[in-house]
């Protein structure tokens, strides 16, 4: 790194220092004391104000305390979107723990694994979920309030339990050793994150968010806590009415501020929510047609960060027409960042090059929950270059290396260029490959080798990714190898049939749908680089010269298709068909939707089409079990 390049490093990290040296509660507490009776939730269950929200939070606090909850424990929240559930969230930390947020779409053996992880025996949950838990912890709270309209703080409040230091919730990713790795964020790092959303996009007191996120995504932490910080009022659908009639919910509720998916919001017109004015979206690339589409109507930003960073570290807009999709902005007050030598973070790269995005600031995770040996490969406390750059450490002094692979713009940007081998995004939601190769080889013989990819199948968009399992079954499969470049032989499909069955049925028990792979392709032995290491490149190129039709002729004979029987399959099947434009033929029974390469965009499609044909499906049925047979 040459002299110039130093000073503009030194000149691009010395921003201001951020206030966040308190906690969660404190904030909170101190709207609820000054501000009473200003909204705090408009949600389509109840609407709670200042002085409600944490009235009940107290409440609910003393129940968890009084079954044995302490502080700096983790309680697991299972919970439908609520108006209940910020006030769920908020109670944990009135009492000093932190909340681990799950899904009701997570599989049984999923929340077991998260609830040992973090050694939870008490869980917060509803009367229609709380039977999920059953086998997770030894006892689920269920809070069943009344209201308490115009209630006063109590003036004998407890003093909070909290500082800035303590862990306030755990987001659980995908990981590779098979362990779900949970990232912990203190409260020190959530409020760095809230103050800086709310300086960029002016949020304040009057403002109103809508809570779109799935609470076990950092979007939702978002949603929640800067609303909160902010002192304005988090706006929060039912499940249904978010994806059928948003725009009616945005009009009744004054929602003026979103967050989104670019992919949803593809899906939404300025015109039918005329009260937006601040759009954010994160998670995805920014793409022209998106700007054209809402940067004339509403303030539009774009967001950078993952858990391991209290979900933004960077973020840019008010953005215009001619704006770089690449580009993931400036960053927040308080943080640096830093571009070193993917194979070497010891070393800086000049400007202009490409490099490994590393950051630094309050806003860093304390790493991952009981996790020791992945949070050292993530986390840092220092590195050697750092002493040359007399650049204040605003808050905690951590380290992150992103896994991202950037390069410095000359505005002070930074542009994304790839992500680090390994991590995905397949129809919105992260996944290590890793990990459902780490599941995958518990049943399979030792002596197959295997490799997961994502794969765009031969004449789809990018949006269209699947999941395909690779698997070098050798003598014990087939006779010998067959021609690379082409579909195996009907032989070898029958004989490996069984063995991706059984492969399957494990990984569903064990992972979400969408991280467990549709197709799966025998091989008599994988390809290697002249490394040794497994060629996966070539196996994504060996995958992207199948199109649908070759793919469900690998589907059916590895997995057993089975034919569809009923009217309503039959009804289904033709839907399907019309949807993902296939063949009728080759939609089965037990295929999966988003197998079939549906995508977020067009299961709210076949939710519109459902419900407008008189079938009580929800969009939550289609996530959790998206089998044909199943919505039958």
């Amino acid at each position: 790194v040459s002299d110039s390049d130093r000073q503009t490093l030194l000149t691009w990290n010395s921003g201001s220092s951020v206030d966040c040296e308190t906690s969660l509660v404190h904030l909170i507490k101190w709207q609820a004391t000054t501000r009473p009776n200003a909204q705090a939730v408009s949600a389509h269950d109840g609407r709670l104000l200042y002085a409600e929200l944490y009235f009940h939070a107290e409440r609910l606090a003393a129940q968890l305390m009084a079954v044995g909850v302490k502080p700096r424990d983790y309680v697991p929240i299972l919970l439908e979107k609520t108006v209940w559930a910020p006030v769920a969230m908020l109670a944990v930390l009135v009492a000093g723990a932190a909340f681990v947020p799950l899904s009701p779409q997570y599989p049984t053996q999923r929340l077991e694994l998260i609830c040992n992880q973090v050694n939870a025996t008490v869980a917060i949950s509803s009367s229609n979920l709380k039977h999920a838990l059953q086998t997770s912890v030894s006892q689920t709270v269920i809070y069943a309030p009344c209201h308490a309209p115009g209630v006063a703080l109590r003036q004998e409040s407890q003093p909070s339990l909290t500082s800035a230091d303590d862990v306030a919730y755990v987001l659980f990713t995908s990981g590779s050793t098979g362990q779900p790795k949970g990232a912990m964020t203190d409260h020190r790092a959530i409020i760095a994150t809230a103050r800086g959303f709310i300086a960029k996009t002016k949020m304040g007191t009057y403002s109103r968010m809508l809570q779109f996120g799935n609470f076990i995504f950092g979007a939702a932490m978002i949603e929640t806590w800067t609303t909160f910080v902010a002192g304005g009022c988090l706006c929060i659908p039912s499940e249904q009415t978010q994806l059928t009639h948003l725009d009616m919910f945005i009009a009744e509720h004054g929602v003026d501020t979103a967050f989104m998916t670019p992919s949803f919001a593809r899906l939404q017109s300025p015109n039918s929510l005329p009260g937006l004015q601040t759009l954010t979206t994160g998670g995805e690339a920014v793409t022209p047609d998106l700007l054209e589409r809402w940067a004339p109507y509403v303030k539009f930003y774009t967001v950078y960060g993952s858990a391991e960073q209290a979900h933004i570290i960077a973020m840019d807009g008010p953005m215009r027409g001619d704006h770089n999709g690449a580009s993931i902005g400036r960053l927040f007050e308080g943080s640096s960042a830093w571009v070193v030598k993917p194979d070497n973070p010891d070393q800086l790269v000049p400007l202009g090059c490409l490099g490994e995005l590393i950051t630094e600031g309050p806003q860093t995770a304390q790493g991952y929950v009981k996790d020791t040996k992945r949070t050292e490969e993530a986390f840092r406390q220092q590195y050697a270059w750092r002493a040359k750059y007399p650049v204040q450490a605003h808050g905690a002094s951590r380290f992150y290396r992103t896994g991202d692979f950037v390069r410095y713009t000359l505005n002070g940007c930074y542009e994304f260029v790839s992500r680090r081998e390994g991590y995905v995004k397949l129809h919105g939601q992260r996944l290590e490959l890793g990990e459902v190769e780490y599941l995958a080889r518990q049943i399979l013989p030792a002596t197959c080798a295997m490799c997961v990819e994502v794969v765009t199948p031969k004449g789809e968009t990018a949006d269209q990714l699947v999941l395909m399992m690779f698997v070098g079954v050798g003598h014990a499969y087939m006779d010998g190898p067959e021609d690379s470049k082409s579909l195996p032989s009907e032989n070898t499909l029958q004989r490996t049939a069984a063995l991706f069955r059984d492969v399957r049925a494990h990984l569903t028990r064990t992972l979400p749908a969408y991280m467990v792979p549709e197709y799966y392709f025998p091989m008599y032995a994988l390809p290697m680089t002249i490394s040794g290491k497994t060629a996966r490149k070539q196996l994504q190129e060996l995958g992207g010269t199948l199109d649908r039709h070759q793919l469900q002729t690998l589907s059916m004979a590895s997995t057993g298709k089975m034919p569809v029987q009923t009217s309503t399959e039959r009804y289904l099947q033709q839907l399907w068909s019309r949807l993902l434009v296939l063949p009728e033929a080759t939609i089965h029974a037990d295929d999966t939707f988003f197998g079939l390469g549906g995508n977020s965009l067009k299961a709210v499609e076949l939710l519109q089409a459902l419900r407008h044909d008189g079938m009580d499906i929800s969009m939550r049925d289609i996530l959790v079990e998206p089998r044909l047979s199943y919505m039958a």
